[in-house]
């Protein structure tokens, strides 16, 4: 049984979808069936094998004698399968829009941050190099940067008090409040690398 949105049915696994799509059901049928997005429908089929079509693909293509996608036993304590919503397919964005709907990123990864198995879930979309929706707390773009070795840590906040300090003992014109300018904090860093 899959993950319950609002007062829809329950989403069915993925073989259940694909069966579906087979049937002659879209993905926008299967969507307002099940009271999420198409992308969420492609983004669940997509992750377990499957193509738009209701067709496996790849591993799934030779394990098609398999009726059920068999999920990981650390899925089932994942709190996306309980919370559920579109949030972590977000559909991409058209030529004005931004590719990735930051809004429900953010909210997905919210939801990450709290999840027990955050690390299975991000080792599991990285294994299988997952293109589409957030797993582990990771945007699709976070986890390319994974995998080719970058950091996706962002730098500590810098105190802004101290750099202010710093910079009226240097004789370095600074407001008590306001924005600090990027050259005084590059002089900071420089002259305290611990702090960078």
């Amino acid at each position: 049984m899959g993950a319950q949105f609002g007062n829809h049915s329950p989403l069915p696994r993925n073989a259940e979808l694909a069966e579906m799509l087979r049937g002659g059901a879209t993905l926008a049928d299967l969507g307002k069936r099940y009271g999420v997005t198409p992308a969420t429908i492609r983004g669940h089929l997509n992750t377990a094998g499957w193509d738009v079509d209701g067709n496996p693909v790849g591993e799934a293509a030779r394990r098609a004698r398999l009726p059920l996608f068999v999920a990981p036993a650390w899925m089932d304590e994942a709190l996306c399968a309980q919370v559920g919503g579109d949030g972590f397919f977000p559909e991409k964005g058209g030529p004005d829009e931004p590719a990735e709907n930051t809004v429900s990123v953010s909210q997905a990864k919210r939801v990450c941050e709290q999840c027990p198995v955050r690390r299975q879930c991000l080792d599991y979309a990285l294994t299988r190099r997952i293109p589409d929706g957030v797993w582990g707390g990771t945007a699709p773009r976070e986890r390319r940067r994974l995998l080719k070795g970058e950091s996706i840590d962002k730098p500590a906040e810098p105190d802004w008090s101290e750099i202010r300090e710093w910079a009226r003992d240097q004789r370095i014109p600074v407001a008590d409040v306001g924005l600090i300018s990027p050259k005084v904090v590059e002089a900071y860093r420089a002259a305290h690398p611990e702090a960078s």
